[in-house]
């Protein structure tokens, strides 16, 4: 029985031309590249890594890795192994729409997935930590 070992490379977004290290770092393990896993912060990241990935093995055919961003590693894992079905994308904007305003002068739905789509954002691009600031620096603009 042979024994697995699972290896996790790192780098720091200042690193200049990290993608190319990493890549070559993993395949000079041996592993073979169908048995990798790489993570990516947004879908354009991950087609410029798979074509980097194409072009650093020169060959004209191969079983690539998996390539995912994390939304759709967690998406995967969900399918997997979640007990409840996700909200739907498309009803977030209704859902805004509702809890924006519970009265008749309820606010336009296009006026909601704007709403939805800052809040998408925000959940995307501010780290938890300093999302308590949040009220504190939006009202510096007001």
């Amino acid at each position: 029985m042979t024994k697995k070992t699972n290896r996790l490379f790192l780098t720091p977004f200042s690193c200049p031309d990290a993608t190319d290290h990493l890549l070559r770092a993993a395949l000079e393990t041996g592993i073979p590249p169908e048995r990798m896993l790489y993570l990516t912060p947004s879908p354009r990241k991950l087609r410029d890594t798979q074509l980097r990935f194409a072009r650093l093995m020169g060959r004209q055919a191969f079983i690539p890795p998996l390539f995912r961003t994390q939304r759709q590693l967690s998406r995967d894992l969900h399918l997997l192994y979640g007990r409840t079905r996700p909200f739907p994308s498309e009803l977030k904007p209704v859902l805004v729409q509702r809890l924006l305003a519970p009265g008749p002068a309820k606010p336009t739905l296009g006026y909601a997935r704007v709403v939805a789509n800052f809040i998408r954002d925000i959940k995307n691009h501010v780290p938890a930590e300093q999302r308590p600031q949040l009220p504190e620096i939006f009202s510096q603009y007001l």
